[in-house]
């Protein structure tokens, strides 16, 4: 299941149908809404899958297309306590879930009929009322969220504590070293090609521990000792890092979306463009959708524009340009003779709206 399209607003900042495919970039200046974007997806998935309190207030609007075409639309709207004022899901067009603060009803599959209670005002009709087989897309919603992962590449470095649960990644699931551990020699292998692919002459990962410490250690072919991971440089550190995440949640965890903030962010050129092509062509491979969000100049060149949300921010209220909504714009600038950062940068989207 993935997202087809997403709504967000609260009392500082509102994003309204910003349209979603299987793979999708994010582009947009600095503060235009691209790493908060991410951060209200995360901020559901964890509230969805109980690893978060419904506090701060806001509402959410999602439109998710299945495997088998239906369309499935969740919304849900919360006050700054925490106290739920509205619940909705419909599939197909069909309402299964109508809430309004503490009066509900629910659609049951074993019944084939509408059921209504009153639930408590700070939990979601998802969590109270669970049953596979009365409410199966109950339980559709929550495996998505459970499987649903994210990386913040752009903040990651070296020094990080990486036994920390919360180690930047956006819903964490083991530490870094267990994670590595996990993998087998097959697949530490293929992490080894891949990094050597992307230009790191690596021979050898392995995870020590000793005195005390946990680390990784390095070795790069033509230096006679190993390297720890904080002697790493930052940008080589976050490339392991996030093809170890990768490796370890497609072979393990069988993802449905993936988020990853300021993906190539401290990279060179060559880097930035065969570490995006990689996890771009990965996902999907994999049919996992992947949420990834950029400035940098030569991913954006590397990355298909059709895969692209240009977000503008206009005060409080953020507006997503892409093919969809904006078929003439997108297919008028195959004939300019740009880049594709041109296309971000220039002043083609101003100048053609």
């Amino acid at each position: 299941m993935r997202i087809e399209s997403f709504s967000y607003n609260d009392h500082s900042w509102k994003l309204d149908n910003l349209n979603l495919q299987e793979l999708n970039l994010l582009v947009g200046r600095n503060a235009s809404g691209k790493s908060r974007t991410l951060s209200a997806i995360d901020l559901l998935v964890d509230i969805i899958s109980q690893k978060r309190e419904l506090t701060g207030g806001g509402s959410w609007k999602l439109r998710f297309r299945t495997s088998i075409g239906e369309a499935l639309d969740y919304s849900v709207a919360t006050k700054s306590s925490g106290q739920i004022t509205r619940e909705v899901l419909v599939l197909n067009g069909k309402h299964l879930l109508d809430r309004k603060s503490s009066e509900s009803k629910v659609f049951s599959r074993i019944t084939d009929q509408f059921e209504e209670f009153f639930p408590p005002e700070n939990q979601l009709v998802l969590h109270v009322r669970r049953d596979i087989r009365a409410f199966p897309e109950f339980e559709r919603l929550i495996e998505w969220a459970t499987n649903s992962y994210g990386f913040r590449f752009g903040t990651i470095s070296p020094l990080n504590a990486l036994a920390n649960s919360g180690y930047d990644f956006i819903n964490p699931v083991d530490d870094l070293m267990s994670m590595f551990r996990y993998l087998s020699p097959e697949r530490k292998a293929v992490l080894l090609s891949t990094l050597n692919q992307l230009g790191y002459n690596v021979t050898s990962i392995k995870p020590i521990e000793k005195y005390n410490n946990r680390f990784l250690e390095v070795v790069e072919d033509g230096l006679s000792k190993p390297i720890p991971h904080t002697g790493l440089s930052q940008g080589m550190f976050r490339v392991i890092a996030l093809l170890t995440y990768f490796s370890y949640l497609i072979h393990v965890k069988k993802p449905q979306l993936l988020i990853i903030d300021d993906l190539g962010e401290g990279l060179d050129y060559s880097r930035a463009v065969k570490l995006g092509k990689f996890i771009f062509d990965a996902c999907r491979d994999e049919t996992i959708q992947l949420i990834a969000t950029s400035n940098d100049n030569f991913l954006m060149d590397a990355i298909p524009i059709e895969h692209w949300n240009v977000l503008r921010r206009n005060g409080t209220e953020i507006t997503a340009l892409n093919e969809k909504n904006s078929p003439e714009l997108f297919n008028n600038f195959s004939f300019t003779g740009l880049s594709n950062f041109d296309f971000f940068s220039s002043d083609y989207i101003d100048s053609n709206l």
